[in-house]
């Protein structure tokens, strides 16, 4: 009988990710029951939109949270020395409110990626979790996970102890796939990583008109026709997970398509064009070469600043549409120092994600 409860909170959670880090079999050997709560309807301040994407419906229970006396009856179950709380995703202000919450009936918990990968600068990160989150050290889960030396320091520097260096899952699915290895085949294509602009569900937080990328994929798809011409390459694109095809055959006629195949078909690529989709971090891995296509701030000032701040973190070249010149030019990525940064530290142990979690939580007598 499962008399243990694992408890995962956000606004903004992808539970397909969550459970490639930590997976459904893992926590069910450990006799846990699992809860999704999605907790955005308490905050009307946080944007209604983002749908929870269920998955391991069988095994997993999902609860919207409108009130926190909802969790209060999910807590009453199970003993306190038994319940895990994984607060997932970015982190926004309103979430210290949950966190407070559950520390104060002594459930354990723990914080993952709740700061941006490889996005905003260090002033960004300092104003906005300083002034909106981390006010005092009571606003903290009991842990936090980080995946890069940057957010390390960043922690260690508001005095905070408890700090749980393991990678990314960028860094997890390519560990994985090093146990699988590849065949790489003759490097014959060019690669575009597509991050679907126009039906992305994380942009309609930015409030962005689908129809505002369309001019933009018409020069787009003039780009990499004369990028294939000047390499006498065929160009391959990478569709999003959430892309519609029917919607990038119109946009890109004349290329081939693929989706859910990006790792593979990086590995496989001479060349990668891309915007600053996390994905990008396995052409650093790989270490390919690389070219940015930046976003109009006309488009999006949002976009605009995250791929600027990416394009100046991994020093890739980052060319604006149209482009005007002769020559394509791409770049190597200064791979160690970045993925020591954003991805993994130098001498952080490659075991599983879930094998350091675990340890972790047996050190702390927990799980």
């Amino acid at each position: 009988m499962k008399n243990k409860l694992f408890l995962i909170f956000g606004t903004r959670l992808q539970p397909e990710k969550l459970f490639y880090l930590i997976p459904i079999v893992e926590l069910v050997k450990r006799d846990y029951n699992i809860c999704f709560l999605n907790i955005t309807p308490l905050f009307p301040s946080i944007p209604q939109e983002f749908k929870l994407k269920k998955v391991h419906e069988d095994t997993v229970t999902y609860k919207d949270i409108k009130n926190l006396s909802e969790i209060e009856q999910l807590l009453r179950k199970f003993e306190r020395k038994n319940i895990v709380a994984l607060e997932g995703g970015w982190r926004l202000k309103e979430q210290r409110k949950v966190i407070v919450y559950l520390k104060k009936r002594s459930v354990f918990t723990i914080s993952l990626n709740i700061l941006p990968t490889n996005k905003p600068n260090y002033f960004a990160i300092l104003t906005n979790f300083i002034k909106n989150s981390f006010v005092t050290h009571k606003d903290y889960a009991d842990a936090i996970i980080v995946d890069g030396a940057y957010k390390r320091k960043y922690f260690e520097s508001l005095g905070y102890k408890n700090i749980w260096s393991f990678h990314s899952h960028i860094f997890e699915e390519f560990l994985n796939r090093k146990c699988v290895p590849l065949l790489i085949e003759n490097q014959n294509f060019i690669l575009y990583v597509d991050q679907n602009f126009s039906g992305h569900p994380d942009f309609e937080w930015f409030k962005i008109p689908k129809g505002s990328f369309n001019d933009f994929y018409g020069e787009l798809d003039v780009f990499l026709k004369n990028l294939s011409l000047e390499y006498n390459l065929p160009v391959k694109i990478a569709l999003h997970p959430t892309s519609d095809e029917e919607i990038y055959k119109e946009f890109f006629p004349k290329f081939e398509f693929s989706k859910n195949d990006t790792f593979k078909l990086m590995n496989n690529s001479k060349f990668i064009v891309g915007h600053y989709s996390g994905a990008l971090d396995f052409a650093i891995l790989l270490k390919k070469k690389i070219l940015l296509i930046a976003i109009s701030d006309k488009i999006s000032s949002k976009i605009a600043d995250n791929q600027l701040i990416f394009a100046n973190k991994t020093g890739v070249t980052n060319i604006n549409l149209p482009f005007r010149a002769k020559h394509f030019y791409f770049k190597d990525v200064t791979s160690e120092r970045y993925i020591n940064s954003f991805i993994k530290e130098t001498n952080s142990p490659e075991h599983s994600f879930a094998s350091l979690f675990f340890n972790k939580l047996n050190k702390n007598a927990i799980g």
